[in-house]
């Protein structure tokens, strides 16, 4: 620590390129160890019954803006 030194993710390039390399890191490791059917089964939720696969397109758009909103 600086004194009276500027934080260096008090910039917002800074901390939208951290955000946006996790973003792209976390949902890249998904896709290559759940695979493409996984990871869409994951979005809807992990459904098991017909009553869950009923509610998957809800739920994969909510779980969509959820994974956006994270960063």
């Amino acid at each position: 620590m600086i004194p009276l030194g500027k934080s260096p993710t008090s910039s917002i390039n800074t901390t939208a390129a951290l955000a946006i390399c996790v973003f792209v890191y976390v949902h890249y490791t998904a896709l290559r160890r759940n695979g493409p059917i996984g990871y869409l089964k994951h979005l809807a939720g992990s459904p098991k019954s017909g009553i869950e696969w009923a509610f998957a397109p809800s739920c994969s758009s909510i779980h969509v803006v959820g994974e956006i909103a994270r960063p």
